[in-house]
């Protein structure tokens, strides 16, 4: 909007007192009454000649900060000449130019849309203006060297010649391929092998790019952030954005401090320094190439000061910005990553800093304390690259988060019902029928062994590490898979025909071997097990002759990811929303956010803590780039300090409480960004997404969103108030236990809306001795550690006792200690963590 300057009624004259020149910019008239107060506008004289300046000052008859020549020619005039405020083109076009904008603002107009790519963006808008998320749409990277590329430092696999390949190498810039070194990324077609080879540290993958019309044109450093290095098979897993504000600093609570630091409040730092260069430091990210602005308040700037520190992706310092400047602007390097902002000083002595701002662009804007915005989406999102068939997020009318789900995720563990099909030499096949009717047809599907091999298809299945997808119109039921194993993984012997107890015991992570230790074949005498760790290699030390029935202890089964023959639609948990500022906003896009972690606070006095390297009760599942929150019974929990780019956590960041605000009674649970995106997710390609830039469309938006959210809070309230209670599922009674008939006692088990699984059951004569698995439960409905429960016994109508059951984090439910029981009257409840 242009400024519009207000008039004088009549538009009254008065006169220059004195003659004047063409460049003065002080004007003495001889009633200053006759014009309006400043800033506004004056005509000096008459006709085609007139001249009109604009003064920012008015002090009884005197103009201070006149801009000669405002419109026409600046000149000198003579004493007497006229002066008045008059109707001037200035006011005619400010007043057309507004009418048009705001008669533009009237319509609601149409969206902008805006594509995001992972990593850092800049979206500028010219006023405050909801964000929303049109569409992610799904990726899968499949990793030919499955886990190899990180455990390994040579392998050879059979590729397609027809097809082109990419090797990259993550920690290093080449790669031997076929005995020739090459500089990564390195594309590859026309062969039918490849042997592979490098150092130490270094994480390989070799990816099939066939039909990726766009890697020619992308630079080195844009491959590798498309095409970066992860474990196996991975989906676009946990997208998140991150609207920083306006101050992209947090509270000096959060930042590095120096042992002679100490916080006197959030955004102010007292440095009781003993000698120069003693800094405490917060790291943020930036985008090299763009123009940032420090600004802070400080006691002797001379002496003690901040600047920044420009770092780059290899953890290198390009440069340093200037020191004792309370307000800098300044360019970040090219080659930047991140800006380390520092508060030291150059000698000993007392100093504060304080409000410190640092903001997007060439001009310092006043301080406020940071404001972030984010959405954590909570789903995974697959996706054929050949054919462009992927899973993709949208949001409904009432604004819910939903899924097109093409792509299927299965853990084939013991759980499933296992049969062998067939007997080869040195290998068997074994099967499951009809477990994945919805699947789309012969060789749609992807397999990752236990140690992380990727499987390949043969149709003919006597290969070992092999898979057979069925279809409609084989001789095999429609979705059943079989998979090829050896004979020295399984144990079994040659001529050896395993029970389906024995195959679902090799699903479970156990290899079968008989007297002559774990690395041999069993063909007769005592049956033995010993299971298979999480690398997938064999553990001696655990050996049990009694068939397993549970999963070895951190043993990773095989998975299948395949796709439906139909698409179904499934609602996606979704949380937060972002907002756009008026000018710069910078958001950050990426995946691997887990939301809301259960938490274990632990003591170290002062503080409880979460996710402390030296407490490992308090570690996250996965190791933590960067923690968002804390809750404190699912509200969030502001009294945690969270400390990011630290040694001293699980990864890069930990939480700390002091002891007067930790409630013991409470639950805490946490959103953080996962460190080691390889073993968790791929990036996405890019976001599409959309705002307004109209002041009627961002009312409407806003006004649409109340109604969308008050929908959907009286959507929730109507299931709470009919919620039914969850539906009894009947579980897989083993070691000889059973269901009596006609006890009229419900079967099974159910979670409720709070996450509380209720059991009830009753069963009858089976195994009594200690540790007898009774049944398990399936992931979702497993305590996150063991649990000791007592339940009630009997051996007839008047023979009641006691005995402990154990419900173990791995979902086996078993008899904890051994004794004469008929019947076991299962009614326990306990929370679901997992």
């Amino acid at each position: 909007m242009q400024t519009m300057y207000p008039a004088i009624v009549n538009s009254p004259l008065t006169s220059l007192v004195a003659a004047i020149d063409d460049t003065q910019n002080t004007i003495e008239v001889t009633d200053g009454s006759k014009l309006p107060d400043a800033p506004n506008l004056a005509t000096i004289g008459g006709g085609e000649n007139a001249e009109t300046v604009l003064y920012t000052g008015k002090s009884g008859n005197t103009l201070t900060g006149v801009t000669r020549g405002f419109q026409g020619t600046a000149r000198a005039w003579s004493a007497g000449t006229q002066i008045g405020r008059f109707f001037t083109e200035y006011d005619y076009a400010a007043m057309i130019e507004n009418i048009e904008e705001m008669s533009a603002q009237i319509g609601e107009g149409i969206p902008f849309q805006t594509t995001l790519l992972p990593g850092l963006n800049i979206v500028t808008v010219p006023r405050s203006t909801p964000f929303n998320v049109l569409n992610i749409k799904g990726r899968t990277l499949v990793n030919l060297l499955g886990r190899l590329g990180r455990t390994a430092t040579s392998a050879t696999i059979t590729i397609d010649a027809a097809k082109t390949y990419l090797i990259i190498n993550e920690g290093g810039t080449s790669v031997t391929v076929n005995g020739a070194s090459q500089m990564t990324p390195y594309k590859v077609t026309g062969v039918t092998s490849l042997a592979l080879s490098w150092a130490s540290g270094e994480k390989v993958a070799v990816y099939d790019i066939t039909g990726d019309t766009t890697i020619d044109s992308l630079t080195n450093a844009q491959i590798n952030a498309k095409y970066p290095y992860v474990d196996d098979i991975k989906g676009v897993r946990n997208p998140y954005i991150i609207r920083y504000g306006k101050n992209i600093l947090p509270p000096f609570t959060e930042w590095t401090l120096n042992s002679n630091a100490k916080v006197e409040s959030a955004y102010k730092l007292t440095l009781n320094a003993t000698a120069s260069t003693q800094y405490s430091s917060f790291d943020v990210p930036v985008i090299g190439g763009q123009t940032y602005t420090l600004s802070y308040i400080t006691n002797t700037v001379s002496v003690g000061y901040m600047n920044i520190e420009w770092i780059d992706k290899d953890g290198n310092t390009i440069s340093y910005s200037p020191p004792n400047q309370t307000t800098q602007t300044v360019l970040a390097p090219a080659n930047a990553v991140k800006a380390r902002v520092l508060a030291t000083s150059t000698a000993a002595g007392t100093f504060t800093f304080e409000n410190p701002m640092l903001n997007i662009g060439d001009t310092p804007l006043p301080f406020e304390p940071q404001n972030d915005d984010y959405m954590l989406i909570d789903a995974t999102f697959h996706g054929n690259p050949v054919t462009g068939v992927a899973d993709h997020l949208y949001f409904d009318d009432n604004g819910q988060a939903r899924k097109v789900k093409w792509f299927e995720e299965v853990v084939l563990d013991g759980s499933l019902p296992w049969e062998l099909t067939e007997d080869n030499t040195g290998n068997k096949r074994v099967q499951i029928r009809s477990q994945f009717i919805a699947w789309v047809g012969k060789n749609s599907s992807r397999v990752v062994k236990f140690d992380g091999k990727i499987l390949n298809y043969n149709g003919v299945g006597k290969d070992v590490d092999t898979f057979i997808d069925y279809w409609e119109g084989s001789a095999y039921p429609h979705g059943t898979l079989a998979i090829t194993i050896s004979d020295t993984d399984s144990g079994w012997g040659e001529n050896y025909t395993p029970t389906p107890d024995e195959i679902k015991a090799y699903f479970y992570g156990w290899k079968m071997h008989g007297d002559g230790g774990p690395y041999t074949t069993y063909t007769s005498g005592t049956k033995r097990w010993s299971p298979r760790l999480a690398d997938g290699s064999v553990n001696g030390s655990g050996e049990t002759t009694t068939l397993p029935t549970t999963i070895a202890p951190g043993f990773t089964p095989y998975r299948l990811l395949y796709q439906l023959a139909t698409p179904v639609e499934v609602p996606v948990t979704s949380e937060g929303e972002i907002s756009l500022h008026e000018g710069d906003n910078l958001l950050e896009v990426g995946t691997g956010v887990v939301r809301r972690e259960h938490a274990n606070p632990g003591l170290s006095l002062p503080r409880y803590w979460i996710n402390a390297n030296g407490l490992q009760s308090t570690w996250f599942k996965n190791r933590a780039e960067k923690i968002l929150a804390v809750y404190k019974n699912e509200i969030i929990d502001k009294s945690w300090t969270i400390w990011t780019n630290t040694i001293t956590g699980y990864g890069l960041s930990e939480a700390g409480v002091l002891t007067t605000d930790y409630d013991p009674a409470a639950l805490y649970s946490a959103s953080y960004i996962v460190l080691d995106k390889y073993l968790y997710t791929a990036p996405l390609i890019d976001l599409q997404a959309e705002y307004r830039t109209k002041l009627a469309g961002v009312v409407a938006e806003l006004a649409q969103d109340q109604a969308d959210l008050a929908t959907r809070v009286s959507v929730v309230e109507t299931q709470y108030a009919r919620k039914q209670q969850g539906q009894w599922i009947v579980p897989v009674l083993l070691n000889g236990w059973s269901v009596p008939n006609g006890t009229g006692v419900m079967l099974g088990y159910y979670k409720d809306q709070f996450d509380i699984v209720n059991v009830c059951i009753r069963m009858m004569a089976g195994i009594t001795a200690a540790q007898t698995p009774l049944f398990i439960l399936p992931a979702g409905y497993r305590p996150k550690t063991d649990i000791l429960l007592f339940v009630d016994t009997n051996n007839s109508p008047t023979d009641h006792k006691g005995i402990p059951i154990v419900v173990n984090s791995d979902g086996t439910v078993r008899i904890g200690e051994a004794g004469s029981l008929t019947w076991i009257n299962l009614a326990v409840s306990f929370r679901a963590e997992q």
